[in-house]
């Protein structure tokens, strides 16, 4: 089992025929006016299982600063595979979180499946600049 793919985006969802739907997919970072910042993104997951991997397991999904300190509390759950002829299947998972991001700085959602980290992807929050706190032109 592993994950494909994993991406931040605003919204996602996935269709009854495997289908995927993802708006503003891809970004890597958090520009923030002031800090701390509510923050809402979506997590989608795309995971190959194999017919043999049949059973139950579970996932956890962790967002982490860059000294590797929980920011939220761990997201858990659990799915079933059905066993069958042998296959490649894949599960799309997605997740809506809303929190607080605390300060700028590097972060880092982590996918764990059955107590392996199987994915991770990074962000940076950091503060947008504002007008009294940008340097005034140059009068050259």
């Amino acid at each position: 089992m592993k994950i494909t793919a994993m991406l931040l985006a605003d919204a996602a969802n996935s269709t009854n025929d495997g289908r995927i739907n993802l708006l503003g997919a891809g970004f890597d970072q958090w520009p923030r006016k002031q800090f701390p910042s509510k923050a809402e993104v979506t997590v989608f997951l795309r995971t190959e299982i194999l017919s043999t991997e049949a059973g139950d397991h579970a996932i956890a999904l962790d967002l982490i600063n860059a000294d590797g300190k929980p920011v939220i509390p761990r997201i858990q759950g659990k799915f079933n595979i059905q066993s069958g002829p042998p296959f490649y299947r894949y599960l799309n998972l997605t997740y809506n979180l809303r929190f607080e991001i605390p300060s700028p700085g590097e972060y880092s959602f982590r996918a764990i499946i059955d107590g392996r980290d199987e994915s991770s992807c990074p962000i940076r929050a950091f503060l947008i600049p504002t007008e009294s706190t940008s340097e005034p032109p140059s009068q050259n």
